[in-house]
């Protein structure tokens, strides 16, 4: 016999929603079709669980109807998720030294098209106000072909959803997918990691110059988050760096510190 924590279940239970109650002349009885059980019981017993009076019955007793099926644990409501992160790639143009996926070859792994539309299909069919799609890797963007399949599928698919799309990207490859990431009015959140000086010293001035042309460039520009990786060898630069990007339209800054 299944050992039950009466005391967790006394506020955690409700009746089988599956449940037949009949009585025959003066015997009581409760089936399962689920388990095909037939539980014989009192008149008492038979009232409190037609009318759902579960604060009356002792704990003995919950636990004996929780292992007959005539109780059930009632389970937390499911938390829908508020957004869809999909993994393009593993790939990545950059390797920068705090990052996670520091070390990972340009031509890693990239999602298959099967697992983004069975994820997109699972995400559409919950039933909330709006849906949220991020795209994250590595760099997102070396896998831009699939990026492209996904919001044209799900647009083209899902017609009556409202649907907003993000990609977090290093910003490198952005001007040359601007034709129609601009079209989407997507979310971008753009990784930096000082001013110009600081990508001078580094020898990473192109680095530099792409990521702020590419949002030059961009016109949603309140659709943008900087996102600064703060530590010791760039913190000094910070400040510059946010008032060069806010000259460019840029309000959003994150600033984030490497674990």
């Amino acid at each position: 016999m299944l050992l039950i924590d009466t005391a967790f279940y006394n506020t955690n239970t409700q009746i089988n929603p599956e449940l037949f109650f009949y009585n025959k002349d003066k015997d009581f009885y409760v089936f399962s079709p689920k388990n095909l059980n037939i539980v014989k019981i009192s008149k008492k017993l038979f009232g409190i669980l037609q009318s759902n009076k579960l604060k009356e019955l002792d704990d003995k007793s919950k636990q004996k109807l929780l292992e007959l099926d005539v109780l059930q644990v009632s389970l937390p409501k499911k938390i829908k998720p508020t957004i869809l992160t999909l993994k393009v790639t593993c790939g990545c143009n950059f390797n920068c030294a705090f990052c996670s996926q520091k070390g990972i070859p340009i031509n890693a792994k990239n999602m298959d098209w099967s697992i983004a539309k069975i994820s997109v299909d699972k995400y559409m069919e919950l039933e909330q106000d709006c849906y949220n799609i991020g795209f994250f890797g590595g760099e997102p963007l070396l896998n831009a072909e699939l990026i492209r399949q996904i919001i044209d599928y799900t647009d083209q698919t899902y017609t009556s959803h409202k649907v907003n799309y993000e990609i977090n990207t290093n910003g490198f490859l952005l001007e040359d997918n601007l034709d129609w990431i601009d079209t989407k009015n997507m979310m971008l959140a753009v990784s930096a990691r000082g001013n110009k000086t600081y990508y001078e010293e580094h020898d990473k001035i192109e680095r530099y110059k792409k990521i702020k042309l590419a949002i030059r460039k961009y016109k949603n520009k309140d659709n943008v988050v900087l996102n600064i990786v703060v530590d010791k060898t760039n913190i000094d630069t910070i400040a510059e760096l946010m008032d060069d990007f806010g000259r460019e339209g840029i309000d959003n800054f994150a600033l984030c510190i490497p674990s």
